[in-house]
């Protein structure tokens, strides 16, 4: 039963995507935040079957699990688009992963060919990245590459969207413009330029502290919370 649960488990959730999709009224808007734990881990199910095998020096069983259940998820993955790409209302589909997996130390050291602890803190940064895909079922301009931190990506797919974003938003979206990377003890800035936490321009400074007093307004400033500048007019 565990097997199962594991192997099937994104198809599943895409299936009860489907049905939530074909139970709704005709023209009733429908949003879905969607969490799955089968590529989460721990990878280091013994009644898990890998169909993934690297032909490394060393082994990986961990690294083979953990893309053998991707493979799964891809299979899944299209499963899901191939019926929204023939439903008449407008979808959007943004899939991403929170974190980077967490698999054999040794995997990742072979891969920057240097031990972990001697990595540079742009090389660092890496150690942090997550992949996205956002796909929509009308004419959208194809990007590739596109760089952001985790902070900005609700206001992106907003305005992506089209929709209409309050003033907190749209000071986020400008940020962006600005800053589109806040990382782990570190920012790069928009033309990939990476400075220090500690060691910022002065212009990057300054947006950063303007962000940082609407992040406290908003989450702990209840008597004076701006209330108008994060709801809609």
């Amino acid at each position: 039963m565990g097997n199962y649960s594991v192997v099937y488990e994104r198809e599943s959730c895409y299936d009860s995507l489907i049905s939530l999709y074909a139970d709704k009224e005709s023209g009733e808007n429908l949003f879905s935040f969607l969490v799955t734990m089968q590529n989460h881990g721990g990878y280091d199910w013994n009644e898990f079957n890998s169909t993934a095998m690297l032909n490394f020096y060393k082994e990986y069983p961990m690294v083979e699990q953990y893309l053998s259940l991707i493979q799964l998820t891809d299979k899944a993955f299209y499963h899901l688009i191939d019926y929204f790409e023939n439903v008449n209302e407008p979808t959007m589909i943004v899939m991403f992963g929170d974190h980077l997996p967490n698999l054999e130390s040794g995997f990742y050291e072979e891969l920057f060919q240097k031990s972990l602890n001697d990595l540079t803190m742009t090389e660092k940064q890496n150690l942090y990245v997550a992949p996205f895909i956002i796909w929509t079922n009308y004419d959208m301009e194809t990007t590739y590459d596109v760089e952001m931190s985790a902070n900005f990506f609700g206001s992106y797919i907003f305005n992506l969207a089209g929709l209409k974003m309050s003033e907190y938003y749209n000071f986020i979206n400008n940020t962006m413009q600005e800053i589109p990377i806040i990382g782990i003890g570190a920012l790069m800035d928009k033309d990939g330029n990476w400075y220090d936490r500690n060691e910022l321009p002065t212009k990057i400074s300054d947006i950063l502290n303007k962000y940082e007093m609407l992040q406290y307004n908003n989450v702990f400033d209840n008597r004076g919370k701006l209330n108008q500048v994060f709801k809609l007019p």
